[in-house]
This record gives structure tokens, C-alpha cells and sequence, in this order.
């Protein structure tokens, strides 16, 4: 079956066959997109998607995402700092009426290059 689909011609539906052979290339050339859509006559972004959406529904997960990095106390606290300081500056923006750089992430008045052109 094929759909109205891409600049490249219209979609063709997944068959079984090539569902089954997807997780096998996918299994034995670790996430390879290029070479696996290649094997498959298909797109890298297509086989790639397949591959996703059945991990996604399977409730599988996806082993190609790498870990989270793990950060240390001091790295926490400083990241939390941070946090802290933009939340202050964004409230005291609020308050004045400002309401641009808590919206739109502009920099606050007198700190952009806009505002220190000649009259």
C-alpha cells in the first residue's frame, strides 16, 4: 500500500518481513541508519523512525540514548545558583512591568547594545 508521502515519491507501509530484518540490522549494526536504510531501500530518517516508534510502543525504551551524565555536589550547587539568580532577575523584571526579557529572553534595559547607541 502506498500513501501520499515525500518529495521523493509517495510512502510504502512497513511489511512484516521488513519490520523483522529492521530490528535484526538494527541489533547486529548498532544503530548504522545509513547502512541499515541502505540494506532495506529505505530512507536513514525512515528506518531510523521505524525503529523508534516500535521501541516506543513496545515500552522497550531506546538503548541508542546515552546516559545522563553524572555531575558532582559542587557542579549542582553552582547549576542551582544560576537558576536562582535568572528566576530573581526574571521577578524583579515582572515587577518593574518589564516584561520583555521574562518573555521574550531580551536582556534586561541598559544591558543591550540598543541601548547605548548615540542619540
Amino acid at each position: 500500500m502506498t500513501t501520499p508521502g515525500t518529495k521523493r515519491g509517495p510512502c510504502r507501509s512497513w511489511t512484516d518481513a521488513e519490520t523483522r530484518r529492521l530490528m535484526d540490522l538494527a541489533a547486529r549494526l548498532d544503530g548504522a541508519w545509513s547502512e541499515i536504510g541502505r540494506r532495506l531501500g529505505r530512507s536513514e530518517s525512515s528506518s531510523r523512525g521505524r525503529y523508534l516508534k516500535i521501541m516506543r510502543e513496545s515500552g522497550a525504551g531506546h538503548r541508542f540514548i546515552p546516559a545522563p551524565a553524572k555531575i558532582t555536589p559542587e557542579q549542582a550547587a553552582a547549576r542551582d545558583d544560576r537558576a536562582r539568580a535568572r528566576d530573581t532577575r526574571d521577578s524583579e523584571a515582572w515587577l518593574r512591568g518589564d516584561v520583555t526579557p521574562f518573555f521574550f529572553g531580551d536582556p534586561e534595559p541598559g544591558r543591550s547594545a540598543l541601548d547605548r547607541r548615540a542619540s
